[in-house]
């Protein structure tokens, strides 16, 4: 797997640094050491790019909704969720009940890979890509075909849709992190439509993360192809647009 430590180190980017795709048990134990000295030397007002994290954080309202939200902490957060998921629903014109709530959208990402693939159901995925789905298959033993990016730096759809018979999982990050290019929604919706018909039992995962920075005409949400297409999902965060990394909500 190529992370995107080492993209940006293979692009001349960031830290002068030997890469390494593989490492020892010690060695990753002493790297997260490592990193964990560096965090905390990380001045608090940073802006840790690495982190895609928006620096300017979130609005003064986001602010005072999450100070009235303290007084109800004492209470399960049924109430406030259903209230959450409706204002969603309104929002993106989705009935309640596709809507999932969760601990950022890594957290569904996670739960797609442990519930979609397999020892004998792979997960399919651009390299390099967002790399938890991919750490995640690779710790449960899970087979992963990861399709190089193309020379301009965006997901190879291809042969992505050549390998997705019979695989589980197709993840889509799109735009596309941490390359930073998108692929027309055109054509992410052919991948979808031609896997629905050739491998209906593999689940296709949009990831929307950054669909807010995105201005090229060409791109667009694919959250309306929910209602044709039961295998797609689709992933958004607060994290990114909103400046809620923090808080976990996805």
């Amino acid at each position: 797997m190529l992370n995107r430590r080492a993209f940006v180190q293979r692009l001349g980017i960031g830290t002068v640094g030997t890469l390494s795709l593989l490492e020892t048990p010690a060695q990753s134990a002493a790297l997260a050491v490592q990193n964990g000295a560096r965090r905390a030397a990380i001045p608090a007002d940073a802006i840790r790019i690495g982190s895609n994290e928006n620096p300017n954080g979130p609005t003064a309202s986001a602010i005072d909704a999450a100070r009235m939200a303290v007084t109800d902490g004492h209470r399960y957060p049924g109430a406030v969720t259903s209230k959450l998921i409706e204002a969603i629903s309104k929002a993106h014109n989705v009935p309640a009940e596709q809507i999932m709530l969760s601990g950022g959208s890594g957290d569904l990402l996670r739960a797609a890979v442990r519930a979609f693939t397999s020892k004998e159901r792979a997960l399919v995925t651009g390299s390099p890509s967002y790399e938890q789905p991919v750490r995640l298959a690779q710790l449960a033993g899970v087979p992963v075909h990861e399709v190089p990016l193309t020379a301009d730096l965006t997901l190879d759809l291809a042969p992505m849709l050549a390998k997705a018979g019979g695989s589980g999982l197709v993840y889509i990050c799109n735009p596309n992190n941490p390359s930073s290019t998108i692929v027309p929604s055109a054509r992410v919706r052919e991948l979808i439509e031609q896997v629905a018909k050739t491998s209906p039992s593999t689940i296709v995962v949009v990831d929307e993360a950054y669909f807010e920075f995105a201005d090229d005409p060409a791109y667009t949400t694919l959250v309306p192809l929910i209602a044709q297409y039961p295998s797609e999902v689709i992933a958004r965060t607060f994290s990114k647009i909103h400046a809620m990394a923090g808080m976990r909500v996805g």
